[in-house]
């Protein structure tokens, strides 16, 4: 299994560095297809057990899954960030919050909110432009 990972190290690797000037949505494609290849051509070895295969599988749909994320976090960045006052940059902070948490983001923001020696902190959500 190590292996495995190695060589999907060098193939993403090898992706990411390639072209990282091009646009959010071109680069994710690029990944992508870089991921599929790799996962494919590890499928495909003889020598591997049905459950490496799943696992496999399943990971590659967390690594797209993750792409997407970043995709949606970047648009709304882009999107976003560069309209004034503070408030309006807090909820597009937050919204990227949003995206690259998911479901966890009621957790991530009661870690946030909590500081070491009992100091409790606020999160703006801003006021959306």
């Amino acid at each position: 299994m190590e292996n495995i990972f190695k060589l999907l190290e060098g193939v993403t690797m090898a992706k990411t560095e390639r072209d990282v000037t091009s646009r959010p949505k071109v680069f994710r494609e690029d990944v992508i297809k870089g991921m599929k290849f790799a996962f494919d051509r590890i499928c495909l070895r003889d020598g591997l057990e049905q459950h490496d295969i799943m696992f496999l599988q399943g990971m590659k749909v967390i690594c797209e899954n993750a792409i997407l994320k970043i995709e949606e976090a970047l648009d709304l960045i882009e999107q976003y960030s560069q309209i004034d006052e503070s408030h309006h940059k807090a909820w597009c902070l937050d919204q990227v919050t949003r995206k690259l948490t998911g479901e966890t983001y009621p957790a991530f923001i009661q870690y946030c909110k909590t500081g070491e020696d009992g100091v409790t902190y606020s999160w703006d959500e801003g006021i959306p432009p």
